[in-house]
């Protein structure tokens, strides 16, 4: 995979330990620089202004399915704040069956916080608040019954290692995974180790949800050493971000949609604070 001369400090990921396998368990959100061209003339004010409004909104085509990749990781990991809705689906035998639904935000100072609806074995809520340094976990059958389940001290590290596996990854592994990886709070930044290898990478042929056109990237991606996964990210041209993941894995096929997937928004303070 190619590396941007440009920004020696990028490092995409390389591979992940086999401790990720588990969370297959439940399905996954495999997680997610737009250019613009205009030719003509300037010929007066209009169509200066004109040429403008075309250069904001008109995206150029990618040269490769890296650079889309690439693109995204820069736009998240330069990001201040990020909030994701999702929701996956486990496709069989053309039917579709909701396994997650959710909300996650990252916000600065290293803060937090998850919103997870498991919808399989009667359903279960799930919500993890992060103020920056200690994080607590509250798990029940409703948002009326939530409980304590776990706090823990976090790391300095934790929000940036997520926004790193993030675009390759998908949102629910990634969260799972650095979880998973920061109970120990004097725990080393994971290091290439605990990243993934995204192999094959090709663009498609751009294809519409919705009412967006997209960007259709595919590519193998590398989870827990020996499963490798195949996943197809669409990317809106005009934000750089995904709107929908494919991955099939184990002979599971999986998507996930993004209701919203917003970075740099203005944030609340409150959502953060942990419960008493």
């Amino acid at each position: 995979m190619r590396i941007p001369d440009e920004d020696p400090e990028y490092q995409p990921a390389a591979q992940a330990r086999s401790t990720v396998a588990p969370c297959l368990r439940c399905g996954l959100v495999w997680g997610s620089r737009v250019s613009a061209k205009v030719e003509g003339r300037t010929e007066g004010p209009l169509m200066f202004t004109s040429t403008l409004f075309l250069a904001a909104v008109c995206a150029a085509p990618p040269a490769d399915g890296d650079e889309v990749l690439q693109n995204l990781d820069k736009k998240l990991l330069a990001a201040k704040t990020l909030r994701i809705e999702f929701e996956v689906h486990q496709e069989s035998g053309g039917l579709s069956n909701l396994l997650i639904s959710g909300v996650v935000r990252i916000a600065d100072k290293n803060r937090f916080r998850t919103e997870i609806d498991y919808h399989n074995d009667g359903g279960r809520r799930e919500v993890t608040i992060g103020d920056g340094t200690t994080a607590v976990r509250l798990a029940g059958p409703s948002p009326a019954e939530l409980r304590h389940t776990d706090k823990r001290a976090v790391p300095p590290w934790y929000t940036a290692a997520i926004l790193e596996r993030l675009g390759r990854g998908g949102t629910f592994l990634s969260f799972e995974l650095m979880w998973q990886e920061a109970k120990d709070p004097k725990a080393a930044k994971p290091g290439a180790e605990l990243n993934f290898l995204t192999t094959n990478v090709a663009l498609g042929t751009p294809e519409k949800v919705k009412d967006v056109e997209c960007w259709v990237v595919n590519y193998d991606l590398a989870v827990g050493g020996s499963l490798t996964a195949k996943t197809r990210v669409w990317v809106d041209p005009k934000t750089g971000l995904p709107v929908r993941r494919r991955v099939e894995a184990l002979g599971n096929v999986f998507t996930s949609s993004h209701s919203a997937f917003a970075i740099d928004e203005k944030i609340d303070d409150k959502l953060y604070e942990l419960p008493k």
